[in-house]
Parts: C-alpha cells; sequence; structure tokens
C-alpha cells in the first residue's frame, strides 16, 4: 500500500526528497537486516562489499533504503532456496558516481521482458515469475526514486542464471562534500575518512600519507583549496596529503597525530574533527556531551560512531551487555544509545541494571531495535529506556531525539 501510495504521489508531481549526508554502510547494514529472516527461510546466503573508498553519499536516507530493500527482497524472492543474493556498493571516482548493485543467483529475466519491467503494475507473464509471485510494483519505484536521485537504474540478467541490478546515483552534490570527494580523489585508491565539511573544519597534514607534488599542484588554481589553505600546503610541503580527520580511533588509525595546518587561509580553530594540542579547544571538546554506543554490529558502530563525531558528541563505544554496564560506571556518559538485539544479555536487561546505579538513575537510554513487534516499547520503557526508535533509524531524527532528552536531563 505504501508503494501504491508513493507511485501516486511521484507520478503526480509531489513527491519530495530530503536530501543530506547519508552513511552508506549504515543503509545497507539495515536493509539487509530487514530481509534477513526470509533470506534464513529459504537457506540463502547474503553477501556484500563496500568499497572502502565509500563513506556517505548525499541522498535522501528513507528512499534509498527503500530502493535497496525493494531489489533485496525481490532478489531473495526469485532466488530458489540455497542460492545467493549479494549487495555491492562501488563508486566512479571520475564520473562521481556511486552504484549500488543487488544481483542473484534466481531465476533471471528474458530479454524481451526487461524494458517491461519497470512499468508499474507489469508482471511477467512466465510459469517461473508466476510460481515466485512477483509483485510488478518495486521495480517501477526504484527506477522513478532513482531518477529523483538523479539517477539511472541499469539490469543485466540470463534466465536461469540470476540478475544484477545496478542504481547509479550522483556520489556528492552539494559544494562541501565535493570538496570531500575531491580530498579523497587526491589519495588514488587510498582511503581518506572525510566527513561532510563543516564551516569550521580544520585541514591538516598526515606525514605519513603522500601524493606527488604534480597532483597537488594540478589543484592549486581552484577556489575551494584556496580557502581551506591547500594551495600554500602544495607549495611548501609538495608529498603531504591534504587529511581532515575524524577521530584518532576510526579505522585502526590509534595514535596517529596530526599537524595543524596554522595560520592558513580558511584554516578554523574549532574543528570537532581536530585533535588540536591548544588547551581552549581541549576545554571545548570536553564540553561536547559523551554517548555511550552499546551495538555488537561493527558496521553499525563505525557508521554511528563517525556520524555521532561529526556532529559533536563524543563516542565510546560496549559491544555487549557487561561492557556497557561497565563503562557506564567508568565514564559516566551524558547519553546511552542501547541496541536492544544482544546476544548474552540484552539491551533491556543491561538497561535495568545500569538503572540499578544512583548515577544513572535519571541518565537518557534511547533504545534501538531492528525488530519492531507489538508491546516492544512498553517492555522497554518498563526496563527504563526513556526513548525508543525502530531501525533503520533516521539519524537527523535520531539528532533531535537525542538533543529533546538531554535538555530534559539538564532541566531535571
Amino acid at each position: 500500500i505504501n508503494d501504491i501510495l508513493d507511485m501516486s504521489k511521484i507520478e503526480a508531481g509531489m513527491f519530495e526528497i530530503d536530501k543530506g549526508p547519508v552513511s552508506v554502510a549504515a543503509i545497507c547494514r539495515n536493509s539487509l537486516s530487514i530481509i534477513e529472516e526470509a533470506a534464513r527461510s529459504k537457506t540463502i546466503e547474503l553477501v556484500h562489499h563496500i568499497d572502502e573508498r565509500i563513506d556517505t553519499v548525499n541522498g535522501d536516507e528513507r528512499r534509498l533504503a527503500q530502493i535497496l530493500v525493494n531489489l533485496l527482497s525481490n532478489a531473495v524472492k526469485f532466488t530458489p532456496d540455497g542460492g545467493t543474493v549479494g549487495l555491492e556498493v562501488t563508486g566512479d571516482m571520475q564520473a562521481e558516481l556511486i552504484h549500488f548493485t543487488v544481483w542473484d543467483t534466481g531465476i533471471g529475466i528474458a530479454k524481451e521482458d526487461m524494458k517491461r519491467l519497470f512499468q508499474p503494475f507489469v508482471q511477467l507473464d512466465s510459469k517461473l515469475s508466476r510460481l515466485y509471485e512477483g509483485t510488478g510494483l518495486g521495480l517501477a519505484l526504484v527506477d522513478r526514486l532513482a531518477q529523483l536521485h538523479g539517477g539511472t537504474v541499469a539490469l543485466e540478467s540470463e534466465v536461469g542464471k540470476g540478475s544484477r541490478f545496478t542504481v547509479s546515483i550522483p556520489w556528492q552534490e552539494e559544494e562541501d562534500d565535493l570538496m570531500a570527494l575531491a580530498l579523497n580523489l587526491l589519495g588514488g585508491d587510498r582511503k581518506f575518512d572525510i566527513p561532510p565539511v563543516k564551516d569550521d573544519a580544520v585541514a591538516t597534514v598526515a606525514p605519513d600519507e603522500t601524493v606527488s607534488g604534480e597532483t597537488l599542484d594540478e589543484w592549486m588554481e581552484e577556489e575551494w583549496l584556496v580557502s581551506l589553505g591547500l594551495d600554500t600546503l602544495a607549495a611548501s610541503e609538495p608529498r603531504s596529503a591534504a587529511h581532515a580527520i575524524g577521530n584518532d580511533h576510526h579505522n585502526g588509525q590509534n595514535g596517529k597525530h596530526s599537524e595543524e595546518l596554522k595560520g592558513k587561509p580558511g584554516a578554523g580553530s574549532n574543528g570537532p574533527h581536530h585533535q588540536s594540542a591548544s588547551a581552549q579547544e581541549d576545554s571545548a571538546k570536553e564540553k561536547q556531551p559523551l554517548v555511550l554506543l552499546v551495538e555488537d554490529n561493527e558496521i553499525g558502530v563505525e557508521a554511528m560512531r563517525d556520524y555521532l563525531t561529526a556532529n559533536d558528541y563524543r563516542v565510546i563505544v560496549a559491544q555487549n551487555g557487561e561492557e556497557a554496564i561497565a563503562m557506564s560506571i567508568q565514564h559516566e556518559p551524558d547519553l546511552i544509545l542501547m541496541d536492544v538485539q544482544m546476544p548474552d544479555m540484552d539491551g533491556l536487561e543491561a538497561t535495568s541494571r545500569i538503572r540499578t546505579n544512583p548515577k544513572h538513575a535519571q541518565t537518557p537510554i534511547i533504545a534501538l531495535t531492528a525488530l519492531a513487534m507489538p508491546g516492544d516499547r512498553e517492555r522497554c520503557l518498563h526496563a527504563g529506556v526513556n526513548e525508543y526508535l525502530s531501525k533503520p533509524v533516521s539519524m537527523k531524527h535520531l539528532l533531535q531525539v537525542m538533543a529533546i532528552q538531554l535538555a530534559h536531563h539538564q532541566v531535571h
């Protein structure tokens, strides 16, 4: 019904896309989690791979997830028991495109049927498609949503062997995001961890990362490089790579420090991603709310930590309930994000035990669950949770809820 309503709005020109920076790892993980049970019931193997250079894409988080879930659901539906369904995300640097590819070892599609497949309410009239009960709407919606993102959908298929659907959308569209992409390009195939650039972001030099002076010279005349102070860097340190850093723990970069581009044009002094030697900046960082993230999924941890750090939160991570209890005592976080589904001790039991500590009787705890069932909210609130959110979580909405809970806690 929701797909039908969305298609109706699109056809009527009343459908709006709310674009912003979206964590690619997070939407892939959440989309896979939604179809995981259906795949398991058919003993279908789910595999995925994300190009390590890709962090965020500029798009509508909910609609991108809708695209992936539709494609993955179809892949599982049309793949026989014991087959394989995959999700791959790759980047085309020159074309500035991200490709989301969903492939399967399913029944495949005949060439003569491919063009008709993206028309609304078309079901292919074959014994195989009738056997697997296709809906006939999902792919048309995927095509329209891709177009609204300025993208396209491509299909490769062979009857009896499987299909590959590739959705290609612009990587970044906003000026700040294009700067981040260009910095990424400077590193060739190496990964640069560049969250969406803020007005007060600080450009830094990482001595262990190098590119050729010629490569930097090609960019020296660009206006955005001048604003970051990288024109001066290219002249004075031609073999140093521009690197905008998040926190030291991201992607195993523990203990690596960077040298600030002091006095460079446009280099701010309050960048939340910069570990400064300045006591003033250290003091400002200490005033950022400390969030305890309790999550056992490594990809989810990475995506959430990056997003929260980029939005001026300090983040510590616990991977299970026992760790959460210990870290809540040791670090006294200002807010706790608690995954409900965890092995050994689930999030609700951990919450109940954390609440027994008088220091955390009022600490805001937000529960996150991928398996929203009737009565879950009541169970969470009874365990001592302040708010309950279902995965996939809109990151913008999560930030709003966190701000409300922190403000309420400070008042009381």
